[in-house]
Order: structure tokens, then C-alpha cells, then sequence
């Protein structure tokens, strides 16, 4: 594989997963300010989900940024 193509999945597994770390970091902070059992029904069921997701969506875009990180320092 070319040097260049590396580089460029290196890139976007970082993009992505400070964009998922980002993400989940807010959703987190908006259901703490947030009272969830005030949300529409399917909000709710979405809102649950994700909570108890949360920590392994963090923890996967976590990978991701040092999946990305490891292969630009080493391609």
C-alpha cells in the first residue's frame, strides 16, 4: 500500500474519532443538565440507548484517535 493511502486512513480514523469523542462528550453533558424522563416517547427510548452506549462509543472513538495518531507518527 502506498505511503500517501496510509496516511490518509490515519487521517480519518483521527478526524473521526476526535469527532466521536466530541460528540459523545456533549451528549453526555447535555444528559446531565437535561432531565431525560421529560422527552418526547421515541426521544426517550433514544436518549436510554444511548446512555447506556455511551461508554463504549467514547471508548471506541478513543481507538480510533490512537489508531490515527499512531499511524501518522509511524507512516
Amino acid at each position: 500500500m502506498d505511503l500517501t493511502v496510509l496516511r490518509t486512513i490515519a487521517l480519518a480514523a483521527l478526524v473521526l474519532g476526535t469527532a466521536g469523542t466530541l460528540s459523545t462528550t456533549a451528549c453526555r453533558l447535555g444528559l446531565c443538565w437535561v432531565d431525560p424522563t421529560l422527552f418526547p416517547a421515541p426521544l426517550l427510548a433514544r436518549a436510554r440507548w444511548w446512555t447506556s452506549h455511551m461508554a463504549a462509543a467514547f471508548r471506541g472513538s478513543l481507538v480510533l484517535i490512537l489508531l490515527g495518531v499512531v499511524g501518522l507518527v509511524l507512516g
